[in-house]
């Protein structure tokens, strides 16, 4: 696994209002990883994410080369969203053992 170097939070706030937050951090080995990211229940659906995502990596450094996040094997709208964006899942056993549960790797390469 990466080592975390930097750590990011950006905010998408349209008329006003906060519509959603992204947080990753910058990684060693030419990697970003998404730690969280959450969209207000008011705002969903509506590309906010996608926004978030795409501000994300229009800032990342030329050295960055990939993104990744981790989400659990049953967070189904989480693993479609990701897929959306271009991001292909790769199964990650044993990541969330303390809650029981299995997890998948999400990596989106960069051009």
């Amino acid at each position: 696994m990466y080592q975390a170097e930097l750590y990011f939070t950006r905010h998408l706030i349209e008329d006003d209002k906060q519509r959603g937050w992204l947080d990753y951090r910058l990684a060693t080995g030419g990697a970003a990883e998404i730690v969280s990211i959450e969209v207000t229940w008011n705002h969903r659906r509506q590309g906010v994410g996608r926004r978030l995502l795409e501000r994300m990596i229009a800032e990342l450094p030329p050295s960055v080369k990939a993104v990744y996040a981790f989400t659990s094997q049953t967070n189904v709208a989480a693993h479609h969203w990701y897929r959306a964006m271009g991001f292909a899942l790769h199964p990650a056993p044993g990541l969330y053992a303390s809650m029981n549960e299995d997890a998948f790797c999400c990596v989106k390469v960069l051009a």
